[in-house]
């Protein structure tokens, strides 16, 4: 496959995809299909059913697009330079540092979202530079510093997080759902922005597609096909980063979506990176889409959050390929 087929490709899965989860909801009456309801989109006066569509759904649905998208992207970039199928894009502690500061944040008294987005986005990032600094050797970044920093760091951020919801008190359900997971609709004065800079951060990628695809065969080989796969390394490394902190940033802990949909990518359309960047966004954009529909329509009547979800379906396939590893080996 050609990569602006597969570009092209998922755009259209997101946008098939889009249209069947606006129009599911407890209210069935209301669905996208109606060519009325579009009509009205930029109309003032909107009736009940364009509030929820527009209001509810629809920004829901952009944010488990921008999410889903993010993580499952960043979970290819780490793979690959990390040559580990268990990688993860919390391997770096990203998840972590974003949740540790987003809790100190509320435990202060500051509620408001913006400050709790751009907070979680300084602890994601500021944990990717901590793990960086651990994993450096002699400039280099050794691949198993790499990912044993990133574990320990994950393990005392979530201890120094269990520690601090005893002092909550009356904020332990907010906290508690956020590091859950959730698509609750953000700040657009936070969102638009994040969103532009997510998508700078995936064609910068794209653009190191041939170069991913040479370290993949080894540092040394790509290093005599003519690149510095050091640079590279780090570059991608950063990229993938930020997008994991603003994922987490904006819905919490919403794990495993970095793990298994860079998986399924490569088993449908093989292992170029050209193809595999545009196309692994999308699957996990679709991913999160879906799995929000199903929070909200829960038969039990209250809204589940979308990290439990993907945890359900992520922890079995995680399990599976530790002892496919295993057997390997």
């Amino acid at each position: 496959m050609k990569p602006f087929k597969a570009f092209f490709g998922g755009l259209l899965l997101i946008f098939f995809v889009g249209l069947i989860c606006l129009s599911l909801g407890s209210e069935k009456s209301i669905h996208p299909f109606e060519i009325s309801v579009w009509k009205n989109l930029f109309n003032p006066t909107w009736e009940y059913r364009e509030v929820i569509l527009f209001s509810v759904r629809l920004p829901r649905l952009i944010l488990g697009f921008l999410v889903g998208g993010c993580l499952a992207l960043s979970g290819l970039v780490f793979q690959g330079l990390l040559r580990n199928p268990l990688a993860d894009p919390f391997i770096l502690g990203v998840s972590g540092g974003a949740g540790l500061v987003a809790v100190i944040i509320q435990l202060l008294g500051f509620h408001n979202p913006i400050v709790l987005v751009f907070g979680a986005f300084i602890g994601g990032l500021g944990a990717v530079f901590l793990v960086n600094i651990l994993a450096g050797t002699g400039g280099k970044i050794d691949r198993g510093k790499l990912i044993l920093a990133g574990v320990v760091l994950n393990a005392f951020f979530a201890a120094f997080i269990s520690l601090l919801l005893i002092f909550a008190g009356k904020d332990l359900p907010r906290i508690f759902a956020w590091l859950m997971g959730s698509l609750s609709v953000p700040d657009p004065a936070l969102f638009r922005p994040l969103s532009l800079l997510s998508f700078v951060a995936f064609f910068v990628i794209w653009a190191f597609s041939h170069r991913l695809n040479l370290i993949a065969l080894g540092d040394h080989q790509a290093y005599h096909l003519g690149i510095d796969p050091e640079l590279t390394k780090k570059i991608a490394l950063f990229g993938a980063s930020f997008l994991t902190a603003v994922a987490v940033s904006l819905a919490g802990m919403v794990g495993f979506i970095g793990m298994f949909v860079p998986h399924g990518a490569r088993l449908l359309f093989g292992y170029d990176h050209k193809v595999l960047v545009p196309i692994t966004f999308a699957m996990g954009a679709a991913l999160l889409m879906m799995t929000d529909t199903l929070a909200r329509i829960s038969p039990t009547g209250v809204e589940l959050p979308v990290g439990t979800i993907t945890a359900l379906f992520g922890a079995p396939f995680f399990l599976s390929l530790l002892l496919k590893s295993d057997r390997v080996s």
